[in-house]
């Protein structure tokens, strides 16, 4: 970082399943600092960013992911050994760790941190061309091959790994248009009704 030029940019590719929280962690601060001293970042997934990979990319100020790369978030973990007070000790740690992802993902995801926490425990896997529909803020980079967004965004609510309250809001944007597909024919079935009533009266 310390050899980048004035007001030199960068971009970085990313294809990695992740490592150490901690070290990631280090990345990250050095792509805000460059960014802080006028440094435009700029990172590029070209095959995955998984786990603490993928909060590098966020971190940076721009996202652009290819539109059959894939981001994957999850809650950090580790492995631990000691009695009851050092394992909760260690998932306190846990708790941390995933706060401070929860800060870096926060700005590129377009919604609430409920969603992004949900995300987080349902280890949730985003294909480029569905971006949109978990409101990641980012440059799909088209393919040779295009998945057809559209048409795995209609099917995403069958995927196990889509966030419970995306979910419930699909359901109840379902749930809104068939009521409303209802409201609309007893409207109309009543003014039909209403047709022949008055026709009946007039004869």
């Amino acid at each position: 970082m310390n050899k980048l030029e004035k007001d030199e940019d960068f971009e970085i590719e990313i294809t990695s399943y992740g490592g150490s929280v901690t070290a990631g962690l280090a990345i990250c601060n050095l792509l805000k600092q460059a960014s802080a001293n006028g440094h435009k970042t700029t990172a590029h997934v070209i095959g995955i960013a998984a786990s603490m990979a993928s909060a590098i990319a966020c971190a940076c100020d721009e996202l652009k992911i290819d539109a059959n790369a894939f981001l994957m978030v999850h809650n950090p973990w580790t492995m631990a050994l000691g009695n009851a007070i050092d394992l909760r000790k260690e998932a306190e740690v846990l708790d941390q760790y995933r706060d401070a992802l929860l800060a870096i993902y926060r700005t590129k995801f377009d919604t609430s941190d409920e969603v992004i926490k949900k995300m987080l425990d349902d280890e949730t896997w985003i294909v480029g061309e569905s971006a949109s529909f978990f409101e990641l803020k980012c440059e799909v980079i088209p393919t040779a091959e295009p998945l057809r967004a559209a048409a795995f965004a209609k099917d995403m609510p069958k995927f196990m790994h889509t966030p419970n309250a995306l979910r419930k809001i699909l359901k109840e944007k379902e749930a809104k248009e068939r009521a409303d597909l209802t409201n609309n024919t007893s409207i109309e079935e009543s003014n039909m009704e209403n047709k022949e009533e008055t026709k009946t009266v007039e004869q």
